[in-house]
């Protein structure tokens, strides 16, 4: 049975397996070994507003643009920064908790389960002609 942070991978050296039961024929030594892994939660990265950036993760994974989405260990805290391609971020939604303003905005998510968030680009204030 797995821990509460772990997932059951599957069995090796059995003659036969089934979901989490293993069969094995006694007829000499045998090494049968049962495999887990840590649980894995997905991050998904969205964008909204009239503007546009970036936004990447540390620990690495999302550079969103091209890769909005990564999957990572229970646990693990993400932080996200959002970088314009001209004007601010306004904010973010989803996010444990996000500090920053105008240029560089960040979040941090702590991945307990499948999490999504959203930073909002605001477009570079139109200039004004003076007469």
């Amino acid at each position: 049975m797995p821990a509460d942070d772990s997932v059951f991978t599957g069995w090796s050296g059995c003659d036969a397996s089934e979901d989490t039961t293993c069969t094995v024929t006694m007829d000499g030594a045998r090494s049968v070994t049962a495999g887990f892994d840590l649980q894995r939660f997905v991050l998904t990265v969205g964008t909204s507003g009239i503007g546009s950036g970036t936004v990447t993760s540390s620990p690495d994974g999302i550079d969103c643009g091209a890769d909005c989405y990564e999957p990572y260990v229970i646990g693990t805290t993400v932080t996200l920064t959002a970088t314009p391609n001209a004007g601010i971020v306004s904010g973010w939604s989803g996010c444990d908790a996000d500090s920053g303003l105008g240029t560089t905005f960040t979040c941090t998510v702590t991945m307990s389960e499948d999490r999504s968030v959203t930073a909002n680009f605001v477009g570079a204030p139109l200039a004004t002609r003076l007469p």
